[in-house]
Order: C-alpha cells, then structure tokens, then sequence
C-alpha cells in the first residue's frame, strides 16, 4: 500500500471480515509510513474509536465518499458493507482483502467492483470462513478457496506464496510445512535461534508436562499451578535476556515486551486477551515492532 502511495497510485481501500483486522493492517502501514518518507492520510469507516494523527474516524459512508471524490484520504478501511455499495463501484486503485482465507466468496465478488485491482491475502490453511446456511456446489467457499482450486497452496501462476516464517524455529516449520504446504514453506534464519529451555536443555516444538493428581474431573487446581509455574519460569528467562547487553537490542526489546505479557496473564489471565489486542494496535508497540505479525494473516 505504502508503495503505491509513493508512486502517487491511490485511493488504497483496505477491507477485512472484522474491524480489528482492518485496524491492525492500518496502523502498521501508519507505523512504517515514515521509514518509508511517505506521508499517507487514512480514514476507517467505523461508528466509534480513536483516531491517530493518521488514521482519522470516519463515521459515515458520505464522510469517506466527500473524502475519496477531492483527493484528501489515501488510505480507506472498511468492512465489505462499505466497498460493496453501487457508488464507490471504481472508486479506488487497489483494494487490499486481508484475512481472505474467511472472507465468502460472494463478499469477495461485492468488494471487488470498488477496485482496479484487487488483492487477496490470507491463508485458507488456517482458520477458514465459517458457513452459514446451504449453497450450491463451489459457492460455499471463501475467496482464496476459490482461487485455490482444489490446490492445497497456491500455483505461480495464479499468486504468490510468502514461503517464509519469521516467528517458527525451523524444526517447528518443518513439521508443519510437510503437513499443510506441500513443503514449500521455510523459515527466516534468525529463527534458528529460538529456543524453550527446559531443565536447562534448550528444546523446539511441543512439550508435555505431567501433573499427578486424583479425582480433578471438571478443574485441577495442581495443573493450574503447573501452568502458572512455566509462566513465571518464562518471565524471568525473558526478564533476564532482556537485561543481557550482550543480546543484539531487537532480541532484548522483543524479551522484555515478552516479559510484560507474562506478568498482565499472571496477574489477570481473564482479561489477558482483550488487553493483548489494544496492546498490539497502540502506536508504542506499532513503533516498537512493525513487522511482529507481518506473516500471521
């Protein structure tokens, strides 16, 4: 998107099943923009939220159709409720689909008449669309399902497969690619580093963890503990590379926000998703991070 502001292509429309998704992908094109030396102005048609000093509230579809007809927005979020209206048919250069692998065909094809071009990104490996009622044979799909044709990942020339992990150890991507993508996806080599200590040992993948205890059919107060218990051993871990000035300045950064997320579950685990949403879209961990979930669609 950032790329085709740059070269004075626009107006960018973002769409996504869910507000959160959108908001997510507009505030790290907001986070990477000045890297970049691009000044972009965003508007996200939403009924409420906050507004940043680039991504302004839009409360009404004539908002962003005044915005969009004199050239002052940029960048457009929205759900397919917005793109798929008859008066922004053409209205925008490309249109980003995010989270396509749950966005239902039919949805797909509304939102497409409001762009020159499409694009489409997701992974139909992971969660796909949820299907409500019956549909005739091939309708019943999400967009990426569609494009996939039966395929398990996509063929070249039909798009382009980010065949790279950034956040999986190699030996995690391994498994992982032979059983969902054929095994064309590898790992980024910084990856090779990571690392589950346990009992000094540094280990990858799954690992179980036994807790003897009698008669626990509906709650194990015992397995709670045990959980809780491996959390604290990960806080200090983390806490204590944190501090390590040896450890390049990104690997501390990453460990001491790792840190923080340990000690909000210890002390409020009920609430420990909710908060870690706002914390992943607030403009300090957006600065902080810009590329942590650069492959998590």
């Amino acid at each position: 998107a950032l790329t085709l502001i740059k070269h004075r292509r626009g107006p960018i429309g973002v769409t996504a099943v869910t507000h959160n998704a959108i908001r997510t992908l507009l505030a790290k094109i907001e986070a990477l923009a000045p890297s970049l030396g691009v000044s972009v102005r965003m508007q996200h048609r939403k009924g409420d939220g906050t507004s940043t000093p680039a991504i302004q509230i839009a409360r009404s579809n004539e908002a962003v159709e005044v915005a969009v007809a004199d050239g002052s927005v940029d960048v457009v979020g929205a759900t397919s409720w917005l793109f798929s209206r008859p008066e922004f048919a053409g209205s925008f250069d490309t249109l980003i689909v995010d989270e396509a692998g749950q966005m239902s065909l039919a949805d797909a094809l509304a939102v497409s008449r409001s762009a020159d071009n499409p694009v489409f990104v997701g992974d139909p490996r992971q969660l796909a669309q949820p299907l409500q009622g019956s549909h005739p044979s091939g309708v019943g799909v999400s967009a990426l399902e569609h494009l996939l044709d039966g395929d398990v990942t996509i063929a070249p020339e039909r798009g382009v497969l980010l065949d790279l992990t950034w956040r999986m150890h190699p030996d995690v991507t391994s498994f992982v690619s032979r059983s969902f993508y054929e095994g064309r996806l590898g790992s980024e080599a910084r990856c090779a580093t990571q690392a589950v200590v346990v009992d000094g040992i540094d280990t990858t993948g799954l690992r179980a963890s036994f807790v003897e205890h009698l008669g626990d059919r509906v709650r194990s107060d015992a397995e709670a503990e045990r959980v809780r218990e491996v959390a604290r051993l990960g806080r200090r871990r983390a806490e204590m590379i944190s501090r390590n000035h040896k450890v390049e300045a990104e690997n501390r950064a990453q460990k001491e926000e790792a840190a923080h997320w340990f000690a909000i579950w210890l002390e409020t685990p009920d609430a420990f998703f909710d908060w870690l949403e706002v914390r992943k879209q607030s403009p300090e961990f957006q600065k902080k991070f810009p590329h942590a979930f650069d492959d998590e669609e």
